[in-house]
């Protein structure tokens, strides 16, 4: 099926600015080449990215990723996921220039599910920057999310999750981690 197993395989295609966009509902043809295409799924554009050695934009509104799986979203080796966008703007855009509290961007685990895993320790530094996480559960450590190995985490604001064991919020595993500016609720 191509570098990444889905069934939407082929419809997130290579970019040329390096970005995979992605809005709540999708736009146009769904490819994610632009804000016009972009695709609906944040898993999809993470997956791609790692092909396509390319970066996620992604779009304020609710994402709630895969329902089947114990979580919602998984981040891919050497991928940076950024969240806070209204959706309209260039490539060229200043990332610091975001305004989080206008566009948030929501990753919600509908109380079932941890929110962000990360299955096992990156050797390339990995980045998720812009979100609020939210209504995480799980069974073992970071309901929120669980990071380990050479994650990066900022602007990012961890709201009502829960764990049976460590880190309702967030259990990073590992070293050569970094959090900056985030706050856990």
């Amino acid at each position: 099926m191509g570098c990444y197993e889905s069934e939407y395989a082929g419809v997130v295609l290579p970019v040329y600015d390096s970005i995979i966009y992605v809005t709540q509902t999708g736009a146009g043809t769904k490819t994610g080449v632009n804000w016009e295409n972009a695709t609906s799924s944040v898993g999809d554009a993470i997956a791609a990215a790692t092909c396509y050695n390319a970066k996620v934009w992604v779009a304020s509104g609710v994402y709630y990723g895969d329902t089947l799986s114990s979580d919602a979203f998984t981040m891919h080796e050497g991928v940076s996921v950024y969240g806070g966008f209204a959706g309209n703007e260039p490539a060229g855009y200043d990332l610091s220039q975001r305004d989080f509290a206008a566009n948030a961007t929501i990753l919600d685990g509908q109380h079932s599910r941890r929110v962000v895993n990360q299955p096992n320790s990156f050797n390339t530094r990995t980045v998720l920057d812009g979100f609020t996480i939210q209504n995480g559960y799980t069974t073992s450590n970071g309901g929120g999310a669980y990071l380990q190995h050479n994650t990066a985490l900022s602007n990012c604001h961890f709201v009502n999750n829960e764990s049976q064991g460590y880190g309702g919020g967030l259990y990073f595993y590992g070293s050569y981690d970094t959090i900056r500016y985030c706050s856990f609720e």
